[in-house]
């Protein structure tokens, strides 16, 4: 949660970052991970949604540095190489794998976990009063899933242009 609202409140600072998908992202984020954390929901599920799927962050994170503090004509350490050798490429792969494939196979397994927990009466059971959070939870999915989907097209257009030339 901390994290998110960190990202938010430095995303209005930040043009680039201050868009209505980023700031949507980093809301629903937060809102998740509070809602998740607070009322013991779903934890097993947290190690994708709040670990696995930020893998590729790690070389986003390279790209960014690279975007705002570009390498000189003269580079000689090599760090244009390392970004677009090693680093963009892992983070395409990355991304697209995690947050492109498996973000909509875990979600499934989430969905069909939580239906049979509902169904069965387990859900208020353990956590009496707190069966709202599921829904908040597999709600929210939705359209981080579809966000997911939305960069996931960004990545593969630039990748259609590397790959025709135009880059």
């Amino acid at each position: 949660f901390t994290f998110q609202a960190w990202d938010f409140m430095i995303s209005l600072f930040i043009p680039e970052h201050r868009t209505p998908i980023m700031l949507t992202h980093h809301t629903l984020a937060a809102a998740v991970s509070l809602a998740g954390l607070h009322c013991q929901y779903l934890l097993w599920y947290s190690f994708y949604f709040f670990g696995l799927s930020e893998v590729s962050s790690i070389f986003l994170v390279f790209m960014d540095l690279a975007k705002f503090f570009p390498p000189t004509d003269n580079d000689e350490s090599g760090f244009a190489a390392f970004i677009d050798g090693l680093v963009a490429p892992l983070f395409a792969v990355t991304f697209l794998f995690f947050r492109g494939i498996l973000w909509w196979r875990i979600t499934y397994l989430k969905y069909k976990d939580c239906r049979a927990i509902l169904q069965s009466g387990q859900a208020e059971k353990l956590r009496p009063g707190k069966t709202w959070v599921l829904y908040v939870l597999m709600g929210f999915n939705i359209p981080m899933g579809l966000l997911q989907v939305y960069w996931c097209s960004l990545i593969l257009a630039e990748v259609k242009k590397l790959l025709e030339g135009e880059r």
